[in-house]
């Protein structure tokens, strides 16, 4: 009987050591800024909220036009509404003394990779942005409402490598924002 039961706890032990759910593999941007953005009012990231399907910290995935689905073991480190702002931020550089400050909302529409024809797969990024002035209300009329969207070609279908490329397309997409912001007038010329 007794050897019965240290085999059976023997049993027990090993299952519980063998059986563990493996923990996540977590995920993060490159938030070391690209230099490519050179704004000439400050810019500041008030809120982005993920879309639904973006609110978990799970990395998605775009099978086709109706079909989506999650990594099983990859997960973005925080959520999307922190590290996108975080990743613009950096873009965009510290603010400056003296100069207008813009805030931009909106929504995180994608954020995803996307399986394309033949097997290949593609980081997709689409942002809807709405730009103000700092101190103005949510509910005033936006200096300037866009959508930014962004498909980049991928080597390979891994969460890290979707990391990176998603990375490098919010690099392209700060700068367009830029270049937009640059081509608003000034707070004080818009004042008068």
């Amino acid at each position: 009987m007794k050897r019965f039961a240290v085999i059976v706890v023997l049993a027990v032990v090993a299952g519980c050591l063998g059986g563990r759910t493996p923990q996540p593999s977590l995920h993060t941007l490159d938030m070391a800024p690209s230099g490519t953005a050179r704004p000439s009012h400050n810019i500041d990231v008030d809120r982005l909220r993920p879309s639904e399907a973006l609110g978990r910290r799970d990395i998605l995935i775009k099978r086709s036009s109706t079909a989506v689905d999650y990594f099983e073991l990859d997960q973005w480190a925080s959520n999307l509404g922190e590290i996108v702002p975080e990743k613009l931020e950096a873009e965009f550089g510290e603010d400056l003394q003296g100069r207008d400050t813009i805030l931009i909302s909106g929504t995180i529409l994608g954020f995803e990779l996307a399986d394309v024809s033949g097997g290949k797969h593609e980081a997709f990024i689409k942002l809807d942005l709405a730009f103000r002035w700092d101190g103005e209300s949510l509910y005033e009329t936006p200096l300037l409402e866009k959508v930014y969207e962004i498909s980049l070609p991928m080597e390979s279908g891994t969460a890290g490598d979707l990391a990176i490329a998603l990375s490098r397309g919010l690099e392209t997409i700060a700068a367009q924002i830029v270049e937009d912001v640059n081509g608003l007038p000034s707070k004080s010329a818009e004042d008068r």
